[in-house]
């Protein structure tokens, strides 16, 4: 729960830092590190799976607004709509992030913790780094296999975009 909870923190942080970090946009370089025919599914799935916690959500929900002393109406409901609403943050913010303005901006390091955790989980790193050794070089060859095992170009940048999909890519696999 508390995972939950630092990673929608770290995608509302995001979100609301964005508009102050626009960088300049380059289509031939967007199309090049970003290319739409890869892109494109993986964005779909990180749609599918907010719709799909919708879903589950709107069914409790609904359930809960019959039956409001059920047992299922009180930390299983709240569990719900965490889930939830981390998805549709993580859905949001990739949204905005690939607006051109803000497609080139840099991963902050406030979202390494939670992208290494998502590269355990996806097993793409062994095991954790600790936190005060995470540095973008320990976590640019993990990244680069996520994004060759999506047919996506490797980096030797680490993009928010990119931390966002990996991040959407381990929610669905919960």
């Amino acid at each position: 729960m508390k995972y939950i909870n630092n990673r929608v923190l770290v995608v509302l942080l995001s979100l609301f830092s964005l508009q102050s970090m626009a960088v300049e946009y380059q289509p031939e370089l967007a199309t090049a590190v970003f290319p739409k025919a890869q892109l494109q599914p993986l964005i779909e799935k990180t749609y599918g799976e907010m719709s799909r916690r919708y879903t589950i959500f709107a069914e409790q929900f609904n359930y809960c607004q019959q039956k409001p002393k059920s047992e299922d109406c009180q930390k299983p409901y709240e569990e719900v709509k965490q889930r939830y609403t981390a998805a549709k943050a993580l859905y949001d913010t990739v949204e905005m992030t690939l607006l051109p303005q803000f497609i080139f901006l840099e991963s902050p390091k406030s979202s390494w913790q939670s992208l290494n955790i998502a590269l355990v989980n996806l097993h793409y790193l062994d095991a954790a780094l600790p936190v005060e050794q995470l540095t973008e070089a320990q976590l640019l060859p993990a990244v680069n296999q996520w994004l060759i095992a999506h047919e996506l170009p490797t980096t030797d940048t680490l993009y928010l975009l990119q931390t966002l999909l990996i991040e959407s890519d381990n929610l669905q696999q919960q």
